[in-house]
């Protein structure tokens, strides 16, 4: 059923907004130890491995909603010819 999807979908979508939320905090708290030690090799190291985590979420999440809104659209419109896409835009955070 499609609404079994869309559920599905909402739920990761809002699993990875937590686990986003999550991983801001841990970043923010890793930068306050940096500011009292920013020459610890581990907490540079887990400061970029949290930064490529949150940049993995971030495009997931983009594509999770991407994909949920055109289908909407679909749904919306089911008889117009998809639109070509754009190429894809990096999102700065």
């Amino acid at each position: 059923m499609a609404g079994e999807g869309e559920d599905e979908a909402a739920v990761i979508e809002r699993q990875l907004e937590q686990q986003l939320q999550e991983q801001r905090s841990s970043l923010a708290a890793v930068d306050e130890a940096l500011a009292a030690d920013p020459s610890n090799a581990a907490l540079l190291e887990v400061h970029e491995e949290l930064l490529a985590a949150i940049k993995d979420a971030e495009e997931g999440l983009l594509h999770l909603k991407r994909s949920r809104l055109m289908k909407q659209l679909d749904e919306i419109f089911p008889n117009q010819e998809a639109a070509p896409q754009s190429p894809e835009v990096a999102v700065e955070p």
